[in-house]
């Protein structure tokens, strides 16, 4: 049993290992070009909305990249495992399908995590958030992070070829992300469509994350409760549309 058990954390480890050497050790440009893309971003955002929605725009983009990195980099890295020979290679770890897909999806996303650590440190010195809104930005940003990672590998299972499936994730992310009230507040978007940008799981999170920069923390269950039910109905769709180790 413990034999097992140390065997099942170091599959667990060696995965991670495998992600942090691919995106970090053998492209060590990657993460400051994806800092430095977002930053791009980011400031002709501001140039355009002006000092006094910085905290939206920061808080929109922790939002962004948790969403993104199941949506955008989860679903194309799944993709190239399933027409790559490494497919074979961990598929036969002794891991189980939930640990297999935590750590898979964990170093799948390492590039965004690393994107999220450093614009959280302008966020947290402008907001000055309490621990306990420090725990419901965690939350939210998790949960937030399981939708994207759904949604995407939802997608791998209906679009098989690479190049298609690329397009169609920046499509859909596009639709999600930048369309919706994310980078500015929802009060923005005419009363008459604003029920229409709810069925964007990155909505629910930005506007929690906005209550937790501003008032401290969450204001609207109602948005956490979105949230939480629409991974569980994902999970029930991914449950549903694909098996574990399938051919």
């Amino acid at each position: 049993m413990k034999h097992s058990l140390r065997r099942r954390i170091n599959s667990f480890i060696g995965l991670l290992y495998f992600y942090a050497l691919a995106y970090i050790v053998r492209a060590p440009s990657s993460a400051p070009l994806l800092v430095l893309r977002m930053s791009i971003f980011i400031a002709l955002l501001s140039i355009i909305a002006g000092k006094d929605y910085a905290v939206h725009v920061l808080s929109g983009t922790l939002v962004a990249l948790a969403f993104g990195a199941g949506l955008s980099q989860f679903s194309v890295d799944v993709n190239a495992l399933r027409v790559s020979g490494y497919r074979y290679l961990l598929l036969n770890t002794p891991l189980g399908p939930i640990s297999f897909a935590v750590a898979t999806a964990t170093g799948m996303s390492l590039l965004s995590f690393i994107g999220m650590s450093v614009f959280f440190i302008p966020w947290y010195y402008l907001c000055k958030p309490s621990a306990l809104g420090l725990f419901e930005l965690l939350v939210v940003l998790a949960l937030t992070w399981l939708c994207g990672l759904l949604i995407g590998f939802l997608l791998t299972v209906f679009i098989k070829t690479p190049h298609v499936l690329f397009n169609v994730t920046d499509t859909v992310y596009a639709l999600l992300v930048y369309l919706m009230p994310v980078y500015y507040p929802l009060k923005l978007i005419p009363a008459r469509i604003r029920a229409f940008t709810l069925i964007s799981p990155a909505t629910h999170g930005a506007v929690l994350v906005r209550e937790i920069a501003l008032k401290g923390h969450i204001t609207t269950p109602g948005n956490l409760e979105a949230l939480l039910a629409a991974v569980i109905i994902l999970l029930l769709a991914t449950s549903k549309l694909t098996k574990w180790r399938e051919d």
